[in-house]
């Protein structure tokens, strides 16, 4: 398995603590950890593999450009493709994608994930297709023409589970189709007005492809992020990042929390460890 995060010059920071939950608490599970960085290619000199402790040897750093994920939309548009070009570089049978703000807060057992050796199960959970992203998903049904599950496997967001076999049949599949780059298509729907994002696009290729039989529908492990608009939700989110099942958590850099909410966070991370200033 390896691990993939893609960064913007203002998270860079957040690297060092996730590159410390990854040694505390998921120790020798990937195989490699991938951090895109999608700023200008300079942004990537600000990165210091020994924040990664012992696994330092596994990080490989790759800039945009290498990936030839030129910038397009907002940040967060390109960084969708950033993550998907690069689950599809992975020679690895799966990969989890991170954002730079995800950090492990508990000790990481593969096994959670994967309940048989052969990793031909995954523990997740099933989410509906949210409003907001009804639009996108709707598109991605009549492209690949399926039956609506209205349903994606989860979590949601990230930590995301991906087969990088699949992504590079799903490549393959969108070429053939449409005679241009997955590039060039992925930036044409991931824009107003379809709206496209790389986790729909993935789960509607699967379901396409060979079903959602691979996902147990179970998850005995949650991720808890603080969304941007969720400022006022810290209490009870705070609340279940110290819960036992919790294995990610994370805040939104856009959060609006108190300065008494923040002091709580940071006695949260130093209780982790997660604390590096």
């Amino acid at each position: 398995m390896d691990f993939i995060t893609v960064v913007y010059a203002d998270e860079i920071y957040m690297l060092r603590s996730q590159g410390r939950s990854i040694e505390l608490y998921a120790r020798d599970i990937p195989e490699n950890i991938f951090v895109v960085v999608n700023d200008e290619p300079e942004v990537a000199n600000d990165i210091d593999k020994l924040w990664w402790g012992s696994q330092h040897n596994k990080v490989i750093i790759l800039t945009r450009d290498q990936i030839s994920c030129p910038p397009y939309g907002t940040g967060w548009d390109s960084q969708q493709l950033c993550k998907l070009v690069t689950a599809g570089i992975s020679k690895q049978s799966h990969v989890l994608i991170f954002d730079a703000k995800t950090w492990f807060v508990r000790n990481f057992n593969s096994s959670e994930i994967f309940p048989d050796p052969y990793r031909e199960k995954i523990n997740v959970s099933f989410q509906p297709i949210q409003p907001a992203f009804k639009t996108g998903w709707d598109f991605l049904v009549k492209e690949f023409n399926i039956e609506d599950p209205d349903m994606q496997p989860g979590p949601a967001g990230v930590p995301y589970i991906m087969k990088p076999s699949a992504v590079r049949e799903l490549f393959a599949y969108i070429e053939n189709k449409h005679n241009i780059s997955f590039r060039e298509w992925y930036r044409k729907y991931s824009l107003h007005p379809t709206l496209i994002t790389e986790f729909l696009l993935y789960a509607s290729w699967i379901y396409s492809s060979e079903g959602y039989g691979q996902y147990t529908g179970e998850q005995p492990w949650d991720p808890v992020n603080i969304a941007k608009n969720e400022g006022r939700k810290f209490k009870s989110k705070l609340e279940e990042m110290q819960r036992d099942v919790t294995l990610t958590a994370s805040i939104h850099a856009g959060a609006k929390i108190s300065k008494k909410n923040n002091d709580a966070w940071n006695k949260f991370l130093l209780e982790k460890n997660l604390r590096t200033e």
